[in-house]
């Protein structure tokens, strides 16, 4: 019946109603969230629970083959060269000019060829990378080895090392992105640079109608995942609307809101590391996870806080390896030796090989002769280094910092002593002391030196760390001396940190026990750096024995020193604590990193560095309810790094200290079932079987801090829908009669237990609970008088695409069961989701209770019931 009808739809109109219905009792766990919940929700109440925090930052879920680096303090930006154009194949012995400083070009593209060749793919290089080239290249002008490259606001300026905070000529380099760049080739007639006069043939300034190419800083800060500069640590990729502020909607839209933190505590609803997954700490603060419900972590997934290891040294590199950084919260590695400085010794006149090397490799070493003439600085003489030290660097203790609840000795290994420990400073043998030499010589009949220096040791935490083993190509010189230092290097000795005796009560335990409130958990100690050394060097008799080599009338013709390789890393420091379930069947690695080794190969001259000490294992503390600890071996790993290798030689391979063991901490409540030491102890690597590790191991009864996050616990309901067939809900506000959302408070003022009205009582002097202690969370934007309260709840809404088949289960980033664009902020009154901010109004709210024991009222505070919000459906 085709045509025009003209109808008016019947009103339908709803009562207000009451999410849910009747108020939430808290007498079944029907709308409780369990997964993002840590409080006592049932018995009629919902009250404080145990720990777990506030889960401000929302959920923490890594899929499933996917990584994810978190940073617990502010990182450093990092600046990048990017050379517009390729570098030629011809071009191998060129360097670059940025600003007047002189920098090595070090690194040749794949396809470079003979001829320029626009690039497709930028040579990118950071700054740090060009440094380490500095530091490692033997025919690197040994005053640029000292360089590093540090951020200042958006400049770049260059420091000399040894001259802490100067800066080269005083001069600041550049403002990005304005860094210039010259590529320059080598001059057959260099003029002297005016930077430097010691240059020698090879090294050349940028001179009028030389320059190659000129390029451009390009990118202006790398700051890399989830780093800031300004204004701490941030965790990205986090949906804003999951944050819990105390932003209204208006506030949250104008400003986009980023959660800051600089201290490493990460404060998370829920926890969920899937298969494959891996989740990398690094920064000076050790991490602390916290789950206000659920920790979760499969079986193949990783948690990463373990001290770097290094790699091996060029020993001709005029500046010691530097230590590896230490896990979160962890000392750094001891760098090692220096070459010592032969500023103003006959030793940087010294004539070496008139050509090119012999078929031995005698002079050259089997590379090309880079000194034709006899001119320095060459590998094969000493150099200008200017503040070198001689000696391998201590790696820094437990924590990285000074004190360890009042203890200022912290494990830290120490670095390894030169050898000889008197160095020549001419050429006459009354000028050179103790050089020792050997007639077995590997490349030479002549007298040559076989002295390396001394090992760095490993750090301590719960067990010392080892002095590490020198060997070097004979025992003893020609005069009866030692080929390697007479006294071993001293460990990190455990006894610094003053732990408890693991023959004590476990539960009384304060430093074993990691507690953070008191400073305590702390990553591992680094391990120290090898010492400098002589092999090589040679007198000019023409025979052997003690009296030929190291007669009054020989002479040093060929002097050659060794920087050594630096300290492994201390492994970091890691707090979990869950407050519903730690279920851990993944592995959490906070193992010490391994010290740095001597080069196996490469010219003869470059493979004598000394090893560095490793770091020591690190701390980690589990915390729960209930913690479900997969009994497999290797979940739990703190063991020490290995020390470095050393040069191989027939007589074997020295090696440096090793780090020592860690701690582990294992917390739970008695309640819900303890989990035992040898229980524990199958998870927990390494292991002591015949103790059950109590070594590094101990379980107590978990007892957060009444200060700190560690003070918060809460809960979350599900998701509540208004039965009916209707557009969507409107949210009422407060009115002078009735109130659009309220909840009784069970309080004990002295006289029994009360229930009074959060909003509208007047229990406390004529306020109500809410008015006497306000609604705000520590979000790091609280401005005193300002203060955050002892309850603390938000609510959430968000429109639904059909029906819920599990309310307490979804999925708010899935378009098909939430409407796109529809979750809201989190917010204090649910009136605000009636804003016209929100394009798309919510038909379905939840809500969060957070509770703060540090707060002075909290010992009034026994729980809440009866939350009820008041809706009109439209």
């Amino acid at each position: 019946n085709p045509g025009k009808r003209t109808f008016t739809p019947e009103v339908a109109n709803f009562g207000a109603l009451t999410l849910p219905s009747g108020g939430e009792q808290f007498t079944d766990d029907v709308n409780e969230d369990k997964a993002r919940s840590g409080a006592n929700w049932g018995a009629g109440r919902l009250s404080a629970g145990t720990g777990g925090g506030s889960g401000r930052l929302g959920d923490l879920v890594i899929d499933d083959n996917q990584s994810r680096t978190v940073f617990t303090s502010p990182q450093p930006a990092v600046a990048r060269i990017k050379y517009l154009r390729n570098v030629r194949g011809s071009d191998a012995g060129r360097f670059m000019i940025g600003n007047n400083v002189p920098h090595v070009l070090y690194k040749t593209p794949a396809n470079a060829t003979p001829t320029d060749i626009p690039i497709r793919t930028f040579l990118t290089d950071t700054m740090k990378e060009t440094v380490a080239a500095f530091r490692n290249n033997p025919t690197a002008n040994p005053l640029l080895s000292q360089l590093s490259f540090e951020i200042e606001g958006t400049d770049t300026i260059v420091v000399s090392s040894a001259t802490a905070g100067a800066t080269l000529n005083g001069a600041r380099l550049a403002t990005f992105p304005d860094f210039a760049i010259t590529i320059v080739g080598v001059s057959a007639s260099p003029t002297a640079d005016p930077l430097d006069t010691n240059w020698g043939p090879g090294w050349a300034p940028a001179v009028a109608g030389f320059p190659y190419f000129t390029g451009a800083l390009s990118g202006g800060l790398d700051n890399g995942l989830g780093v800031s500069t300004t204004a701490g640590a941030l965790i990205n990729n986090l949906n804003p609307r999951l944050f819990l502020t105390n932003l209204t909607l208006n506030d949250f839209f104008a400003s986009t809101p980023v959660p800051v933190v600089s201290d490493g505590q990460l404060d998370f609803t829920l926890i969920d590391l899937q298969s494959n997954s891996t989740l990398t700490a690094r920064g000076d603060n050790s991490l602390r996870l916290l789950a206000r419900g659920l920790f979760n972590m499969a079986d193949t997934a990783i948690i990463d806080v373990a001290g770097s290891d290094l790699g091996a040294h060029p020993s001709e590199a005029p500046i010691g390896q530097l230590g590896s950084r230490g896990g979160p919260g962890a000392g750094r590695g001891g760098q090692g030796a220096d070459r010592p400085d032969d500023t103003g010794t006959t030793f940087l006149n010294l004539v070496n090989c008139t050509g090119p090397p012999t078929a031995s490799g005698a002079c050259g070493e089997g590379v090309t002769n880079p000194n034709p003439t006899g001119q320095t600085p060459v590998i094969n003489a000493g150099v200008l280094n200017p503040g070198a030290v001689s000696n391998g660097r201590p790696g820094q203790g437990v924590g990285g910092v000074a004190g360890f609840g009042g203890v200022t000795d912290l494990g830290d290994g120490i670095g390894g002593s030169r050898w000889p420990l008197n160095l020549p400073t001419g050429t006459a043998f009354a000028d050179y002391g103790q050089l020792d030499t050997n007639s077995t010589a590997p490349t030479t009949t002549g007298c040559q030196s076989a002295q390396i220096g001394a090992t760095g040791s490993g750090g301590a935490f719960a067990t010392d760390g080892t002095s590490g083993t020198s060997v070097s190509l004979a025992p003893l010189g020609v005069n009866g001396s030692s080929n390697t230092a007479t006294t071993a290097t001293t460990p990190g000795q455990a006894a610094d940190l003053a732990l408890e005796s693991t023959s004590g009560d476990p539960l009384t335990f304060t430093r074993r026990a990691l507690r953070p409130s008191l400073g305590f958990l702390r990553g591992g100690s680094g391990g120290g750096g090898g010492g400098a050394g002589l092999f090589g060097t040679h007198t000019n008799s023409a025979t052997t024995g003690t009296v030929a080599c190291l007669g009054a009338t020989t002479a040093i013709d060929r002097y050659r020193t060794h920087s050594g390789a630096g300290g492994g890393g201390g492994g970091g420091a890691i707090q979990i604590a869950a407050g519903r379930i730690l279920s851990l069947d993944g592995r959490i690695d906070a193992t010490g990193g391994e010290g740095g080794d001597a080069l196996p190969t490469n010219v003869i001259y470059g493979q004598h560095a000394a090893p560095g000490g490793g770091g020591s294992g690190g701390a980690i503390l589990l915390q729960s309810k209930v913690i479900d600890l997969s009994p497999i071996q290797n979940r739990l790993n703190v063991s020490g790094g290995a020390g470095g290798n050393g040069p191989v030689f027939t007589a074997g391979t020295g090696t440096g200290g090793n780090g020592g063991t860690g701690l582990v901490r294992i917390e739970d409540d008695a309640l819900f079932g303890v989990l035992d030491q040898p229980t524990a102890a199958i998870s927990v690597t390494p292991a002591d079987l015949a103790t059950n590790s109590t070594g590094w191991l101990s379980l107590g009864d978990w007892t957060p801090s009444a200060s700190g996050d560690e003070a918060y616990s809460g809960a979350q309901s599900c998701w509540m829908r208004a039965t009916g067939n209707f557009f969507n809900l409107t949210f009422e506000s407060d009115s002078p009669t009735e109130l659009g959302w309220d909840m009784d408070v069970i309080l004990d003022l002295g006289a029994g237990e009360q229930v009074v009205s959060y909003r509208e009582s007047t229990v406390f002097a004529g306020s109500s609970p809410q008015q006497s202690w306000g609604n705000l969370i520590d979000d790091g934007t609280l401005v005193p008088p300002q203060e955050e309260a002892p309850l603390i709840v938000r609510f959430q809404g968000a429109k639904a695409v059909g029906n819920l088949t599990d309310p307490c289960n979804v999925d708010v980033t899935d378009i098909s069961v939430v409407a796109q664009n529809s979750l809201t902020p989190w917010v204090q009154h649910p009136d605000e989701f009636n804003s016209n901010l929100l394009a798309i109004k919510p038909d379905m709210v939840r809500f969060q209770i957070v509770f703060n024991r540090a707060h002075r009222d909290f010992a009034l505070l026994r729980g809440v019931k009866n939350v009820a919000i008041r809706v009109v459906p439209d």
